[in-house]
């Protein structure tokens, strides 16, 4: 997936800049009935362009959330290095 930023989302290619960060990882975490949806995206600083994003919907307790957390971080290193 490669999809280039908005224009509300520059905080965070800012952010990125301003730490001399060639990439930065950003996500949010939205409450659905019973579960959670929690997504992430590593952008390219430098272009915007975010060059690997993942989503989980998990339930709310902290063994659940750990885990997806953990298998996303998993996840999105591997695509960002394989690509690299």
């Amino acid at each position: 997936m490669v999809q280039k930023l908005g224009a509300g989302h520059t905080d965070a290619q800012k952010l990125g800049k301003i730490l001399g960060a060639g990439a930065i990882i950003t996500g949010s975490v939205m409450k659905m009935g019973d579960s959670l949806r929690i997504d992430s995206r590593i952008i390219e600083v430098e272009t915007g362009i975010i060059v690997s994003a993942e989503r989980r919907i998990c339930r709310e307790n902290l063994t659940d959330i750990s885990q997806n957390i953990a298998d996303m971080t998993a996840a999105l290193a591997k695509k960002f290095y394989k690509q690299k």
